[in-house]
């Protein structure tokens, strides 16, 4: 009858149960706050740099991550990275060196690190001049490699890498087309 709707929550439950379940996301604050605190410790040092007017005295200029790209944080660190003794002379220079505290070296060149291969390879398979399609499993299994865990790897970094190949197998679906 039109409009009867009974049981509508069970088959919609077991519809629910039948579709592929996304996999949940640890915290980086709580599962590698090392990596929390430097990112968050650069991005109000970037903010600190722009409203202050110091980022136009960098040779290299410290850029912003945006929530509408998923690699800002990436450039963001890269800048970061390589203006790191400019912007730590300049704090100096000015008694605020309190300003990094919270921003860990090994962390941040530990993240550029982990993150720069994905770069790497969305940059490649955006090519436009060139094909690409025969590239996605090479890149795949390289990103793959990449994120498996070795000896030395500290257990933030274990963690991250983790959680990445977790988001790898939910969102790197091959296709025939591959």
């Amino acid at each position: 009858e039109k409009g009867d709707f009974s049981g509508s929550a069970a088959v919609e439950k077991e519809i629910q149960a039948q579709l592929p379940q996304p996999k949940k996301l640890f915290l980086l604050s709580e599962k590698c706050p090392k990596f929390k605190e430097s990112l968050s410790g650069v991005t109000k040092l970037v903010t600190f740099f722009k409203q202050s007017g110091l980022n136009k005295t960098l040779k290299t200029t410290l850029k912003q991550a945006v929530p509408t790209r998923w690699n800002s944080n990436l450039i963001m660190l890269e800048s970061y990275q390589a203006s790191r003794n400019e912007v730590q002379q300049v704090l100096k220079d000015r008694k605020q060196l309190e300003k990094i505290r919270t921003v860990d070296e090994d962390a941040v060149d530990q993240l550029i690190e982990i993150l720069k291969p994905f770069r790497d390879c969305t940059d490649f398979l955006s090519g436009d001049s060139y094909p690409t399609i025969q590239a996605v499993l090479p890149w795949i299994k390289h990103l793959y490699k990449h994120v498996e865990q070795s000896l030395q790897d500290e257990s933030e970094t274990v963690f991250l890498k983790s959680q990445i190949k977790i988001c790898m197998e939910e969102y790197l679906v091959i296709k025939d087309v591959h």
